[in-house]
């Protein structure tokens, strides 16, 4: 195997596991903020945890209008429109 081959691999690998990884935490988020939970722990080296806070993000937490669960309420900043519906005699 060449040099060419064993880098074209790791980087098909390496996009493979952060594609991995990006789909885990948008199906399961409990399960990416329990992983970056154990990564911040105290006892775990200073680059685990530098990953630990990359994993879980920075200010994202309920009421703050990621959608990305789906549970959260919109940001309190942000209006909704009603939309009228009237029929066409009411014109």
């Amino acid at each position: 195997m060449k040099l060419y081959d064993l880098l074209q691999w790791s980087i098909v690998a390496g996009a493979i596991l952060v594609s991995g990884l990006y789909a885990i935490g948008r199906v399961a988020p409990n399960l990416r903020a329990r992983c970056a939970a154990w990564l911040q722990q105290s006892q775990q080296p200073r680059w685990l945890k530098y990953i630990g806070a990359k994993v879980v993000g920075g200010g994202s937490g309920c009421g703050d209008g990621c959608s990305t669960c789906g549970s959260c309420t919109p940001k309190s900043s942000e209006t909704t429109l009603a939309i009228k519906i009237m029929d066409k005699q009411q014109v």
